[in-house]
């Protein structure tokens, strides 16, 4: 997930309003020109930009290979420029207009679509909540099954956020610890007598 700021100098002291990518765009129900479908809301706060983790060596203290391509996605570009076009929109309503100063960024030189995009590029940055590597599921590209045991060899089990298939709509905390208070409950289970085996 990326986040953009949006930096808005505010009258007395210098500070700034901050609005993030998701916070403006979960506003929001449209994307673009596009109508408001459930696939549309759902792209506003989760990313559809494909990162990859891949193996460099047979070596584990090596660390992988992580690209994670944000914005190479169509969707993903829209969102970052309606965002913050929706930011500005915001910021200028008579609600907020009276207690700011000016736009520190992206600034109001910064106007078209390929211009907010390239501060979008520029100045975006990551939640750190990466999810989905190690996703649960029963299709080729599913590393474990619906107990967390990865598909293939005994006794391992994955229990963290990877195993999620699509990023949730709030912060990963919370599904991390359902997740592992699942997984004890099932690797006590399977302690009592039930096949570990994969």
């Amino acid at each position: 997930m990326v986040v953009v700021l949006l930096a808005i100098g505010a009258l007395g002291g210098g500070t700034t309003k901050v609005t993030t990518v998701q916070q403006a765009a979960a506003t929001t129900r449209a994307v673009a020109d596009t109508t408001s479908t459930a696939d549309d809301a759902e792209s506003l706060y989760a990313e559809t930009s494909p990162g990859v983790v891949e193996i460099k060596s047979t070596d584990p203290m090596q660390a992988p290979a992580m690209r994670p391509n944000y914005l190479t996605a169509e969707k993903d570009r829209i969102c970052a420029v309606e965002s913050i076009k929706y930011a500005r929109r915001l910021a200028s309503t008579a609600a907020l207009k009276p207690y700011l100063l000016s736009e520190y960024k992206p600034g109001e030189g910064v106007r078209t679509d390929s211009e907010i995009l390239e501060f979008a590029r520029e100045y975006g940055a990551t939640i750190f909540h990466p999810t989905g590597t190690c996703k649960m599921g029963s299709d080729p590209m599913a590393v474990t099954d619906s107990r967390l045991r990865v598909h293939g060899i005994g006794g391992l089990r994955v229990v963290d956020c990877s195993i999620m298939p699509t990023l949730v709509s709030g912060n990963t905390h919370a599904p991390a610890v359902m997740i592992a208070e699942k997984a004890s409950d099932m690797i006590l289970e399977d302690a009592r007598g039930q096949s570990i085996a994969a």
